[in-house]
């Protein structure tokens, strides 16, 4: 009897779930980054926005970056720039949306890139810009407009077209993360940039590879992260793959421990949107899920979850306009992410 007691409770006590859920700190606030969605558009008051909502219920303060009208670049641009080291607030992303509306299929592996480099930047534990490496051959600050963790810390990114160019750094940890960024064809958008050919400890090489982004962003951010490298003391060399193309460096830095980690929660597109404008389908959108999936699985050991969005989403969240969630859209996205969050004081 006492038996069956204790599964019924188990079974019925509605937190019961949210003990699976990713860490967060009762009281150290939340780093909002998406779009019009995380602005707040559609509902009818700030109290009914689900960010404000879902930082109501972590509390603390609130620090929301989202851009109205912009996609994954804009997003991983602020995490990489506003984040701290060793964060300790909670962080939740909800992008992807306009990526899709603008410019369809060609925005998928920008999205990916973009979400990769933007978790990586959420989970920093040390980073230095590319312009603090010790260095070899002919390298060349980059200018302000490709933004970049660099900035941030003080620093540039670099380019270079040398054949005989290097930076290297030396680090001690299992991780690795090595930011760059990918841009379009030489042209008004400027220079291309290509590959990143990265050696840990005079092994095997890597690259970090560019995109094709098909001009779709002025540039989009591209990440390698490296894991299981030994907890040791190690040393990095960048150098370039193809001398016939731009190299880039943003910077470079290890992970925190995932034990110590704080949650990282990655939200869906809501695929009951009303799609009447843009080159978007429901059908990319839910393509896009599983690529937004597949990207917060490549961070498993880290306390990083997929939002899921589209089982608290209905046709009936969308306002007037045809997009933006109304209130009820923004209490249900609030709850969707609340569904993934374990509070601990």
């Amino acid at each position: 009897m006492k038996k069956l007691i204790l599964i019924l409770l188990l079974i019925t006590t509605p937190t019961f779930a949210m003990i699976f859920g990713a860490p967060i700190f009762i009281g150290y606030g939340l780093n909002a980054f998406g779009d019009s969605f995380t602005i707040g558009s559609g509902a009818s008051d700030t109290a009914h926005q689900y960010a404000i909502r879902l930082n109501g219920f972590i509390g603390g303060a609130i620090n929301n970056k989202a851009v109205s009208g912009t996609g994954t670049t804009i997003a991983a641009q602020n995490a990489c720039t506003y984040l701290p080291n060793n964060r300790k607030s909670a962080v939740s992303i909800l992008a992807g949306y306009n990526d899709l509306g603008h410019f369809g299929a060609n925005a998928y592996t920008e999205i990916k890139s973009n979400l990769r480099s933007l978790i990586a930047c959420s989970l920093l534990s040390e980073s230095i810009p590319a312009s603090a490496m010790r260095s070899n051959g002919v390298w060349n600050a980059l200018g302000s407009n490709f933004g970049g963790r660099a900035f941030a810390s003080g620093g540039t990114p670099l380019y270079t077209d040398d054949a005989l160019a290097w930076l290297e750094w030396d680090f001690y940890g299992e991780t690795l993360v090595v930011g760059a960024f990918s841009t379009c064809a030489y042209g008004a958008e400027g220079p291309a940039y290509h590959n990143v050919k990265v050696i840990i400890d005079g092994g095997v090489s890597q690259l970090l590879q560019t995109l094709n982004i098909q001009c779709n962003e002025l540039y989009a951010y591209t990440s390698l992260i490296l894991k299981n490298l030994g907890f040791s003391k190690h040393t990095v060399r960048l150098s370039v793959d193809d001398p016939s193309y731009h190299t880039t460096v943003d910077y470079v830095g290890t992970l925190i421990e995932p034990k110590i980690a704080q949650a990282v929660l990655v939200g869906e597109i809501p695929t009951r949107i009303l799609w009447s404008s843009g080159l978007a389908t429901q059908a990319m959108t839910d393509l896009v899920n599983i690529y937004i999936a597949d990207t917060v699985a490549e961070f498993a050991e880290w306390p990083v979850k997929v939002v899921p969005i589209s089982q608290f989403y209905f046709t009936s969240d969308v306002g007037p306009d045809g997009l933006h969630p109304n209130d009820n859209g923004h209490l249900h996205i609030y709850q969707a992410f609340k569904s993934q969050i374990s509070l601990h004081n």
